[in-house]
């Protein structure tokens, strides 16, 4: 058996349950403290009506994507090896940069391993050595430090605008 089923007239519904409008001005005037930041966020659980109750409220993460402090900490090591390949001083040449790429990433692993610690018992690399305070930079980010195939992508981005090539050759 299941529960006995009430029904009610849309008038008498009308007529006996209070509409949005009047709950949020009794809940106004009960002298609740946190009265308007409640009913805003109802209001805003209610402009998208689709979602779940956890997410409109804020109660549950939303699926997939990248957290917000990764995402944060990977565009922070993006931008310091882009300014470690500005002080490494190398021409942009696509053999050049491929070369490049892998002594770079050599380069970093090596300082990862040995010179980011020394760095950091002594507060920092010299500031007068450009090239070791972009790899203290980028190690010490908080994202791992890239493989080769990444950094050149990394490198071509900053190169060549997207689904724009450029091209250095015209064919005749």
């Amino acid at each position: 058996m299941g529960c006995p089923q009430m029904s009610l007239s849309p008038k008498q519904a009308t007529s006996t349950t209070p509409g949005r409008e009047e709950l949020e001005q009794l809940l106004i005037r009960s002298g609740w403290p946190v009265a308007h930041e409640y009913i805003e966020l109802v209001r805003r659980a209610l402009r998208n009506p689709k979602r779940t109750v956890g997410a409109a409220f804020g109660l549950t993460r939303g699926r997939g994507g990248e957290p917000a402090s990764r995402a944060a900490s990977r565009h922070a090591r993006d931008a310091a090896i882009l300014e470690l390949f500005n002080a490494w001083g190398q021409e942009r040449g696509s053999y050049r940069l491929a070369v490049s790429v892998k002594d770079l990433h050599a380069a970093l692993r090596r300082y990862e391993a040995t010179g980011y610690r020394r760095d950091l018992r002594s507060k920092g690399p010299s500031l007068s050595d450009s090239l070791r305070c972009a790899m203290f930079a980028v190690v010490n980010s908080g994202a791992p430090v890239p493989g080769p195939r990444q950094l050149y992508k990394i490198f071509a981005k900053s190169l060549e605008p997207r689904g724009k090539a450029v091209h250095s050759k015209k064919r005749v």
